[in-house]
């Protein structure tokens, strides 16, 4: 069996995973070209680096699946400036306590916080960064395998071109690896 089929037996058995599918390069191309145009809600750039580097990997994968997934999934985003200055940040569960009593943060939600005091130069950008999934690669032998998370156009575009139901609670990861 190939890596790519290893991977779809390795998410099979993983709860929560809906369905998965390997994402033609057509379709990966056209992730890529929304993810380029996306603009947040306050018209900030927003870089998807998680896409562009799974797109960068040999084999892809879209897993689709819902809140029963037992992975720990956690992707970073960071609030920077075109200089490289980090104005806020996404938090991972475990590191919520240490920022919980800070009085140098400002809570943007439960778990997304910015630094008032930092301030950096040129415009401000969204950077979402891919997550490893060393499990993965061991389960499968694959080499440096990683996941995103894509915007919600790319999301809703990956759904359609599987038949998965949109608006309901199934939610969409590209991964990428070599091997």
């Amino acid at each position: 069996m190939d890596l790519l089929g290893r991977a779809e037996e390795y998410f099979a058995s993983t709860r929560g995973t809906y369905s998965t599918w390997r994402i033609t390069d057509e379709a990966m191309d056209h992730v890529l070209e929304i993810e380029k145009d996306t603009r947040t809600q306050t018209d900030n750039e927003y870089v998807n680096v998680g896409c562009i580097r799974v797109a960068e990997k040999e084999h892809h994968l879209c897993v689709f699946y819902d809140d029963r997934m037992s992975l720990d999934l956690h992707a970073k985003v960071v609030l920077m400036t075109d200089d490289g200055t980090v104005m806020g940040t996404s938090l991972h569960r475990s590191e919520i306590p240490l920022y919980k009593d800070r009085d140098d943060v400002i809570w943007v939600s439960e778990d997304f916080i910015v630094f008032p005091e930092i301030v950096g130069r040129g415009e401000e950008r969204f950077v979402l960064y891919p997550f490893p999934l060393p499990d993965l690669d061991e389960a499968i032998g694959c080499d440096g395998a990683i996941g995103t998370s894509p915007t919600v156009v790319s999301d809703t575009y990956l759904k359609e071109q599987r038949g998965i139901p949109i608006g309901q609670r199934i939610f969409t990861m590209i991964i990428g690896f070599d091997g």
